[in-house]
């Protein structure tokens, strides 16, 4: 469907999810993840570790993600 999914999305490196779309880097900066220093997400941290330990809202996020899929 091309569509990012959750469980999927969640399994995955933040890097991998950027080499993938690199717009994706922006949404999640957008919700803190990555793009500033005082945080430690690296691009190796899996987006569902990072999202569970700075409390980023999932979904919000993963809607983020969803529109650059086929952009």
């Amino acid at each position: 469907s091309g569509r990012v999914t959750g469980v999927q999305t969640c399994a995955l490196p933040i890097c991998e999810i950027i080499a993938k779309h690199p717009h994706a880097q922006n949404v999640l900066a957008d919700h803190h993840l990555g793009g500033c220093t005082s945080c430690a997400v690296s691009g190796e941290h899996k987006l569902g570790d990072a999202i569970e330990e700075y409390g980023i809202d999932e979904n919000a996020l993963l809607t983020g993600l969803n529109g650059l899929v086929g952009t």
